[in-house]
């Protein structure tokens, strides 16, 4: 039941977002509830529903129809319907990905159709990060000059420089997710920590969201004013 309600939260989240199509709104609203009753264990319910969307060639349509050959397992209509989907409707490459996450095929022809949306880099990315971390940077790296606002992103692509590319290169991107609102400035706290400039240390950790590192920022600060002969 968990996995049905999954599908039923994502199926719901992603209907605003399509084309109406040509079919009647009647006719279009008795498929959806067809639907919902089949992607929660209706067989007969999934039955009907495909054979109302068969011929509906909406980019809704598509999702719906390669959604419910998910849900049967038939990963070959599976495909070719999402496949098309997202000929039609690029954004919908991050709702893909939900089901599809740890499928690096996938990931890879979102990237061969899609070369100008980050989510196919970062799809890519993610799954690059186990065992090829040369690829994961450069699907980040490409990923990033497309949507270079990512915070999170760039904190990932700084974890995985520093695998490839060495601390001075993880550092900087480490910079930029702190600039975008990232994880990064505790990154560059730590790294600036590890080097003994302590400044810099603390400015970075101060500038972190988590007040556990404001914290820690005022606990360093502390033990430098106590090295140097301050008072405490």
């Amino acid at each position: 039941m968990r996995a049905a309600r999954r599908l039923l939260i994502l199926f719901l989240a992603f209907i605003p977002i399509l084309s109406a199509g040509a079919v009647s709104a009647a006719r279009r609203n008795a498929a959806n509830l067809l639907a919902l009753w089949g992607l929660t264990g209706d067989s007969a319910a999934l039955d009907q529903a495909m054979n109302a969307f068969a011929e509906d060639t909406s980019c809704r349509a598509l999702w719906m129809m390669g959604l419910m050959s998910h849900a049967r397992g038939n990963v070959e209509q599976r495909d070719v319907r999402w496949e098309r989907f997202l000929a039609c409707e690029p954004s919908g490459i991050p709702f893909v990905a939900a089901y599809l996450r740890e499928d690096r095929a996938w990931a890879e022809r979102v990237v061969r159709l899609f070369p100008d949306r980050a989510e196919s880099w970062f799809w890519l990315a993610h799954l690059a990060e186990r065992d090829d971390p040369a690829l994961a940077a450069e699907a980040y790296r490409r990923g990033l000059e497309i949507a270079p606002y990512d915070g999170m992103r760039w904190q990932s692509y700084g974890f995985v420089l520093l695998r490839t590319a060495g601390e001075e290169a993880a550092l900087q991107a480490f910079i930029r997710s702190c600039e975008m609102g990232g994880n990064g400035c505790r990154r560059v706290g730590a790294i600036m920590e590890r080097r003994g400039d302590l400044e810099t240390a603390i400015r970075y950790y101060r500038a972190d969201r988590s007040p556990e590192f404001h914290r820690y920022a005022d606990e360093l600060e502390r033990k430098m004013r106590n090295k140097d002969g301050g008072v405490p």
